[in-house]
Formats: structure tokens, sequence, C-alpha cells
């Protein structure tokens, strides 16, 4: 029989496995043998070298208690051994009743700390109902990244520009800030962790998020798009936090730097020029406001490339139905693959950049077409002007033959 530990809102079996090989997890299931959510924790205490598994029941009732153990070279097969039962009988729920967000066993493996929300799988929206945003903070060793995403918890899709995380280096710790979509009721906020030698990142916890009504709610946003050298260089975005700047303001940039002594600023893929009177501090706070000449908001930025990728799709499809005698890629395959794991797909006259730039042979191509691509020095720059390259360079055969 489990009880509630004394002052805890949790009841808490210890478990010794005899070598550590072995990875333990467990359920908790109500009198109906229904599982409940957030109802267990079982982690591995490195300091005791014992298993620590937690129950915490949401209602009154007799529970259920069942623990699994497997072989970590078994870990990954859908299933485990049931190896041991208990019952945990509540009478009475406590004063503060607690639930546990879903963890993976990456978790335990990058030795990462929840520093907020305590004791809860559940996000709260801030005090402050005019705050476009929630926040969950980690805390994790110094060779680890986290990142994350917001998705509709009934059709998991991801919310676009729904997440940002900073790197708070005063704290040390990562500010996860999430932003719901106006569309959507309730949400599963996913954090993900890699140490930074590795290629891929992990699962490693996931909350609730139920969002307040619309007439609670007055402001809504969307962060401002942030590639994976951002949180590998531990960067801490403080001002703007909108995605979506207004034509004609001042917009005010402060970001904290690691490492770097040189900030440029593009816009409109206009390099601006350097500033004197801003730049690097000795703390690696960058700061710098600018007058806003903006053509485009983000949201007139994100559509015209929604275009532009449509039709590059369009092209590529033509490419291989009417061009194909005369526009011939062979097979190529960048060695470190990081264009694809940044960048997705490539369509179209992405591909004749890629090829150009890492290939030593020499596709049929426009020569007209071939300077241009030559001048794009990175695909983000190439993809940013995409919808404007003359459209004569896309479907006719005879383009393709000078």
């Amino acid at each position: 029989m489990v009880t509630y530990e004394t002052g805890q809102s949790y009841g808490e079996i210890l478990i010794a496995t005899p070598n550590n090989d072995i990875i333990l997890s467990a359920s908790l299931h109500d009198v109906s043998k229904t599982s409940i959510e957030g109802g267990d924790f079982v982690y591995f205490d490195r300091d005791r070298n014992l298993w620590r598994c937690r129950f915490a029941p949401q209602k009154v009732g007799n529970h259920t208690i069942l623990i699994f153990g497997c072989k970590k070279d078994d870990s990954k097969r859908s299933t485990s051994n049931c190896t041991v039962e208990f019952t945990f009988d509540i009478d009475h729920l406590p004063a503060t009743p607690i639930s546990y967000p879903l963890t993976w066993s990456h978790f335990f493996d990058y030795q990462l700390e929840i520093i907020k929300p305590v004791n809860t799988r559940f996000i709260d929206w801030p005090p402050d109902k005019n705050s476009p945003y929630c926040e969950i903070l980690v805390r994790s060793p110094d060779d680890v990244y986290v990142s994350a995403k917001i998705a509709d918890s009934v059709s998991s899709k991801t919310i676009e520009n729904g997440d940002l995380i900073n790197f708070n280096s005063q704290e040390s710790l990562w500010q996860c800030l999430f932003a719901p979509s106006m569309n959507y009721s309730s949400y599963k906020l996913t954090l993900f962790a890699k140490r930074f030698n590795e290629n891929q990142s992990n699962c490693v916890a996931q909350f609730d998020f139920k969002q307040l009504p619309k007439s609670t709610l007055q402001n809504y946003m969307s962060f401002p798009l942030t590639y994976t050298p951002f949180g590998e260089a531990k960067c801490h975005l403080f001002e703007p936090l909108d995605g979506i700047l207004k034509r004609g303001s001042k917009i005010k940039f402060r970001c904290r730097i690691p490492g770097a002594h040189v900030v440029s600023i593009t816009v409109d893929g206009q390099w601006l020029k350097d500033d004197p009177a801003s730049g690097m501090d000795e703390n690696h706070l960058f700061q710098r406001e600018i007058q806003s000449t903006i053509r485009q908001t983000m949201t007139e930025l994100r559509d015209n490339y929604e275009k532009a990728q449509r039709k590059l799709e369009t092209a590529d499809a033509n490419f291989k139905k009417k061009c194909s005698t005369l526009v011939e890629i062979p097979q190529f395959q960048h060695s470190s693959h990081t264009l694809l794991q940044q960048n997705g797909q490539l369509y179209g006259l992405e591909k004749f950049w890629v090829f150009l730039k890492y290939s030593r042979q020499k596709p049929k191509i426009n020569r007209k077409l071939e300077e241009i691509l030559k001048n794009y020095k990175n695909l983000e720059d190439f993809r940013f002007d995409g919808a404007s390259f003359p459209q004569h360079f896309f479907l006719t055969k005879s383009n393709y033959s000078n």
C-alpha cells in the first residue's frame, strides 16, 4: 500500500536495480482502469543510485500503480515488461494537487531541470491578461541546447512563429516563450534538447496549455523567426519580441550575442550602414535604433515566400516535364546535409544554386541565370529575393537553350 509522503502531494516508491542497464517507467490508473494523465513521474536519482517513482492522483478513490522495466538496449521497443503492482488508496486530496508533465528518457539523460512551472503539466497565463505570451524556464548543463514548439492539441499543427527561445545568461537558464494563435483553444508545448556535438534534437518534455477566452485575451503576436545559430550561441533577444514591425516606426533592437564583435542588419535585403553610436558593449549586448522603412511586413513577406515556393515547385515540375533534356542536374547531395537540416526541401532554382555552390560539375543552365545565382553567398539571401527573379527564367524551353 502506497501513501502520501509526509508534507507532499505525491506518493513515492524507491527501487534499486542490480545494474545500470535497466530502465523503469510507470503508470497510475483509477478504479475504472483509466490511465491518469500527468499522474506519474519516474526518474533515476544519480546521487542515491536508485529510481524514484512518484505518483499524484487527481481524485479520491482507489488507484493502481504499475511499474515497468526493460533493458536499455530494448528501450526503443514499444513495450516493457510489468515488474510490480501497488495499490494507492486516496481518501482525501492534498491542499495543492500536482500533475507531472510528460517526459522522455532524454530529459534525464541531459540532466534538465524545469524551473517554471513547478509540479504541474499545465502552463498558466501571466497575471497580466494583456501579455500575449507565456513562458517555461529550463536549466541545463552548459553543453546542452534547448528548443521548443507550440502546436494545436487536436490537429497537432505547429503554430508558425509561435515560440522564441532565449538564453538568460545571468540566471543560466533557457526562457521558452510561447504565443498562441487565435484559431485554436488548447495547445501542446513540447521541449527538445541536444548536445552541441549532436546532429538531432530529442523530445524531452511536454506541457498542456489552455488558452484564455478570446474576450479576455486582447493581444496576439508572432515572434521573430530565429535560426539554429541563435540558440547554439545562447543569444537573448530583449526587443522587439513582436515579429511584425510597424512601418514608419522607430525600432529599437536589443540583443545579447555572446562572442560577437560586429553585428550587421539588413532591411528588405539592403545592408544598413554601421552606426558609430551603437554597437556591442563589454557584456555582448547589442543595441541599435533604426527608422523603419520596411516595405513588407512579416505576414506579407511570408505570403510572398509561400507564393515563391509554389512557383519554384511548379518550375521544378515543369523542368521534369518539359526541359529534362535541356537542364540536367546530376545526382548531388551536400555532404554535411546542413542545407536540408536548416532549410528543408529544395525546389526549382534552389537546386541550381546549391549545385553551383557546392558541386564541381557544371549543369546546363542559362548563362544570365548562372551569373545571377553566383551573386548569392547563402541560401537565405537567395530565398529572400526568390520571388523577384525574372519570370522568363522559369518555364520556357528557349530560355534554357541559350
